[in-house]
């Protein structure tokens, strides 16, 4: 049945994990992830910027009667939200499997502040997302449902990012190791935001 099938999904995955890990192309690999994640989100927040100063110039140009110029028009196909979901959620459980089977001084461990602020990058973007395409979102929800009927969002790129975020934390707290690592403010706050609301969910749970 599907519980079967989902659960038989997860344990080839994790198990393809583990391999990942004790391989010498474990870094190499953890780093290509987080480029792609990272790099995805960067993207976005560059679109945003022009977007922006796109309609900062329509607006001068409303004042002095000249033409308007408009920034070319993206969107993120369903592939590209796949492909910014899985590399994430891969490199959360990487850095995880990497602190639970060689501890927090293993050459993976060093790369938990990259994981984290890959996600943080990739959330960003895809919360602007919807700025980007904002004059043409009907006509683009019409091509994603061309896609599939069912596509994925960018709130589902939003989610994967919490997600993978939660999971680092919390394998954190469970093994104790009292990891101390540099994250940018912005970055900081929503590891502080996200740890808040899941006490908070757990709490309300009981």
């Amino acid at each position: 049945d599907e519980t079967n099938t989902a659960n038989e999904r997860i344990r080839k995955y994790d198990t393809a994990v583990q391999k990942a890990v004790e391989t010498n192309l474990a870094v190499p690999i953890l780093r290509a992830l987080c480029a792609s994640a990272g790099g995805m989100g960067e993207i976005l927040l560059r679109l945003h910027e022009q977007h922006l100063r796109a309609h900062q110039r329509n607006q001068l140009a409303d004042d002095s009667n000249e033409v308007h110029s408009f920034p070319q028009q993206y969107y993120l196909p369903l592939t590209s939200i796949q492909q910014g979901m899985h590399a994430i959620t891969a490199a959360a459980h990487m850095v995880c499997c990497g602190l639970q089977t060689r501890g927090r001084h293993c050459r993976l461990a060093l790369l938990l502040p990259v994981v984290l602020h890959s996600a943080y990058r990739l959330k960003c973007g895809a919360e602007r997302y919807p700025e980007i395409i904002a004059e043409r979102k009907v006509a683009i929800d019409k091509k994603m449902s061309q896609e599939e009927p069912q596509s994925l969002t960018w709130m589902d790129l939003v989610e994967a990012c919490d997600k993978a975020a939660l999971l680092v934390c919390d394998t954190i707290q469970r093994m104790d190791t009292h990891a101390e690592f540099r994250l940018q403010s912005g970055c900081r706050d929503w590891m502080q935001h996200l740890l808040e609301s899941n006490v908070n969910a757990a709490a309300n749970s009981q």
